[in-house]
C-alpha cells in the first residue's frame, strides 16, 4: 500500500487534486480523513452543512450509509459510536476496507491538508506496514494574488486593506511552514502550482503521481465516481465539475495587485517557487 497526502491551504487545488489522481485503477481518493474522524470538526461539519439534502452524499455519488467505503467507517467518524476510539484503530480500519476495495497493493490519496492530518499517519505507520518510502508528500500552493481574491470572494463583507494583507500574511506563514515540512520530513516531496495544473494538467499530474500510480491510466478528466470524497470541498463536490478551470479575477483588482507588491516577503516567495519550478513566464512581475 501507497499513500499521497495533499498538503495545502483552502482554495488551492487539494480536493482537485485528489479527484484527478483517483481516477486510476487501484487508487481510492479519500477526502479530508483527519476531518472525518475528529469530533469537534465533524460538530461543526453537521452545524453548517447538517440540514443539507447532500451533507453525507460521496463523491461516488451514493450517500454515507450506502457508499461501499464509508458505511463500513460510520462508527469510527467524529460523530459515530466509536468516535474515542483510538486514531490508530480508526486509520487501521479505513486501510482494512481501502484494501477490500482495491486490494493489496492500492494508493490512498488523503487530502486532509494539515500538518495534523500527516501526523495522525506518521503515528500509525508502523501498525499500518507504510514505509517512509510509500508517502508522498503534495504541496498544492495557488499564486498569492489568486489565493487572495478567491478569500475575498468567500468573505465578500471583508475586502479592506486590513483583510488583504491578513490574507496574504496567512498565505505566506501557512506555506512557509508547510514547504519546510516537506523539504525536511525525508519524506517524497513533489509541490503543485495550482495555475500548473489549469495550464499543464496532464504533465503535471504525471509528476504527482510518478512511481505511486499506473502511469497508463492517468487521465485528465475529473470523474467524481472513481473517489469516495466524503469530506472536503462540498461546493466542489456538489458542483459535479467536469473541467479544470482557471479564475483570473486578481488580474483587475488593483488592490490587490498593489499591496503584492507592497508585501515583500509574500512577492519573494511567490515569485521562488513559480520560478523554481519553471512557471514564471505566465505571470512576470504583474
Amino acid at each position: 500500500m501507497k499513500l499521497i497526502y495533499v498538503l495545502g491551504l483552502e482554495h488551492s487545488g487539494t480536493t482537485l487534486i485528489d479527484h484527478l489522481l483517483s481516477g486510476a485503477q487501484g487508487v481510492v481518493g479519500l477526502g479530508e480523513v483527519a476531518n472525518y474522524f475528529s469530533a469537534s470538526h465533524m460538530q461543526h461539519y453537521h452545524q453548517r452543512w447538517g440540514d443539507h439534502s447532500n451533507a453525507y452524499l460521496c463523491s461516488c455519488g451514493k450517500p454515507q450509509d450506502s457508499c461501499e467505503l464509508w458505511s463500513q467507517l460510520s462508527d469510527y467518524s467524529g460523530l459515530g459510536a466509536l468516535a474515542d476510539a483510538p486514531l490508530s484503530a480508526k486509520y487501521l480500519e479505513l486501510v482494512k476496507q481501502a484494501k477490500r476495495l482495491k486490494g493489496e497493493g492500492t494508493t490512498l490519496i488523503d487530502s486532509s491538508k494539515s500538518i495534523h492530518g500527516l501526523q495522525n499517519w506518521l503515528a500509525s505507520r508502523s501498525k499500518l506496514g507504510l514505509k517512509k518510502s510509500d508517502i508522498r508528500l503534495v504541496l498544492a500552493i495557488k499564486d498569492a494574488r489568486s489565493f487572495v481574491t478567491s478569500m475575498l470572494r468567500k468573505q465578500p463583507m471583508k475586502t479592506s486593506i486590513v483583510d488583504v494583507i491578513h490574507h496574504y500574511n496567512y498565505w505566506l506563514g501557512v506555506n512557509r511552514r508547510l514547504f519546510k515540512l516537506g523539504q525536511e520530513s525525508g519524506l517524497s516531496f513533489r509541490v503543485a502550482l495550482y495555475e500548473q495544473l489549469c495550464f499543464d494538467l496532464q504533465a503535471t499530474i504525471t509528476s504527482l503521481s510518478e512511481g505511486f500510480v499506473n502511469q497508463e491510466q492517468l487521465t485528465t478528466e475529473i470523474d467524481h465516481h472513481h473517489s469516495h470524497i466524503l469530506i472536503g470541498n462540498k461546493d466542489f463536490i456538489l458542483r459535479n465539475r467536469q473541467r479544470v478551470r482557471y479564475d483570473d479575477s486578481w488580474r483587475s483588482n488593483s488592490k490587490v495587485k498593489c499591496l503584492y507588491h507592497v508585501h515583500r516577503p509574500v512577492k519573494r516567495m511567490n515569485n521562488s517557487i513559480y520560478s523554481d519550478l519553471g512557471f514564471h513566464h505566465f505571470f512576470n512581475d504583474q
